[in-house]
């Protein structure tokens, strides 16, 4: 009985001691994860940030449906970002159109197909217009949670936007953040239908934007 009484008690302390273990595993944990939520939030003090032209890119999509996709890139002319109170307050960025660049393969150069002429194609009058507009731009307008409500501007057409699925990140004191846009092409003037009846090209660009600053 004293030897059974001795093995109950036994247990019941390596008990503790493992549930002791695992929670104090499970709260450093949890302070990790902590601090690096932490690290990642914006400061609270009025702050500035001009974006990193150099680092800063715009990630670009279109399809034609059923057929192939077409993306590539766009870089940032310039832009700046105002942070207040822990949340993006305001900020502007202007796109500079003639650095369109295709980074897919879906090309033939046999059949006349080329990056070369998407490029022409994408930048005349029946798309972006590129000559008589040169930039696009994005004004941010509101803050909440992982979105950013702005105007965008295209072709000299202003409509309401939202940045959705926003990550920011502060790394070493440098701050990058990273969203994904779909907008609606012919709100903006970019009606361009494909001659071919079965090839359909999709109404939605879909856009993927980092930011380093």
């Amino acid at each position: 009985m004293k030897t059974t009484s001795l093995l109950i008690v036994a247990t019941l302390v390596m008990g503790l001691s493992f549930t002791s273990c695992d929670s104090a595993q499970k709260g450093a944990k949890d302070k990790a994860k902590s601090d690096k939520e932490t690290k990642s939030e914006l400061p609270m003090e009025a702050k500035t940030i001009q974006i990193n032209t150099n680092e800063s890119i715009v990630n670009w999509s279109g399809t034609l449906v059923g057929v192939y996709d077409h993306y590539g890139t766009l870089d940032f002319k310039n832009g700046e970002i105002f942070i207040k109170d822990g949340k993006i307050a305001d900020g502007s960025f202007v796109v500079d159109m003639k650095t369109m660049k295709p980074t897919d393969q879906n090309y033939n150069p046999e059949e006349g197909s080329t990056k070369e002429k998407l490029v022409g194609h994408l930048s005349s009058p029946d798309f972006f217009d590129v000559e008589n507009h040169p930039e696009a731009s994005f004004k941010i307008k509101a803050h909440k949670n992982n979105e950013i409500v702005g105007d965008l501007t295209i072709r000299g057409n202003t409509h309401e936007e939202t940045v959705k699925n926003l990550e920011i990140k502060n790394m070493d004191g440098k701050m990058k953040f990273h969203g994904t846009m779909t907008f609606d092409r012919n709100k903006y003037d970019v009606n361009w239908k494909h001659p071919v009846k079965d090839k359909v090209l999709s109404d939605d660009i879909e856009l993927k934007v980092t930011i380093k600053g």
